[in-house]
């Protein structure tokens, strides 16, 4: 039934264009991957009236090739993790989450869910910070994309630490989303602590992937911006 209304609320046109957006062709990294054409908004009004879906179900919908339908069984597991009270709940729905990491397989679905289960989840209990750092060591580009990401929960409570170690670790990186996600986490690591971030900044520029550096120092000020960057082009 859920399937059904996502296909009937389907845009061909929309299809086309965001298959485009998300790198959808062969050789591209996000290659097979199959969109229907439903926005965001309308996918969440969709999947309002099933967010008791069964666990059986939602692991269908993962590992479902139609992006929507992953998409969809996400924004149910957020919910059920924001309505979770007690711990157990809680730690059942990154548990599922983290079994079925391989389907959190397109950026999008990454940005949408790392920081707000895994991240979370992971400033509680100290102990899911070594599966953060696993999944930064994993040769999968979204596993590590889901590693950086999750952090920006920790920036938003204060703490840059986990971030920095990661940049580092990504500072020889070889995929441009991750450049991309790294960047967007140093950048909200300064909007939290920009000592810190000038600091990262002016130790580690010279080995920065350009698109990291431009992302990460986005908010500064012209001049200081082209101090870093021209040089480097």
């Amino acid at each position: 039934e859920l399937k059904n209304k996502l296909v009937e609320a389907a845009s061909e046109d929309r299809a086309q264009s965001v298959q485009r957006f998300f790198k959808t062709e062969a050789g591209a990294y996000a290659q097979n991957d199959v969109f229907i054409g439903v926005p965001v908004p309308l996918q969440r009004k969709i999947a309002a009236p099933y967010l008791r879906l069964p666990t059986d179900d939602l692991q269908e919908l993962l590992h479902d090739e139609i992006h929507e339908f992953r998409s969809v069984a996400l924004i149910i597991l957020l919910k059920r993790y924001e309505r979770a009270v007690r711990k157990p709940e809680k730690e059942a729905v990154v548990r599922f989450y983290l079994q079925h990491i391989d389907r959190v397989n397109n950026w999008d679905l990454v940005d949408m869910s790392a920081d707000k289960i895994l991240g979370r989840y992971a400033f509680k209990d100290r102990s899911y910070m070594e599966t953060i750092r696993e999944l930064a060591d994993d040769f999968s580009i979204w596993k590590n994309r889901v590693a950086i990401v999750s952090t920006l929960y920790f920036i938003k409570q204060g703490e840059t630490a986990l971030t920095e170690e990661l940049a580092k670790k990504f500072l020889y990186h070889t995929h441009d989303l991750i450049h991309k996600a790294t960047g967007w986490a140093l950048r909200e690591l300064g909007k939290k602590s920009p000592e810190d971030l000038k600091r990262f900044i002016a130790q580690h520029h010279e080995k920065m992937p350009r698109t990291t550096l431009r992302y990460a120092i986005e908010r500064w000020d012209k001049k200081t911006r082209d101090r870093y960057v021209k040089p480097m082009r």
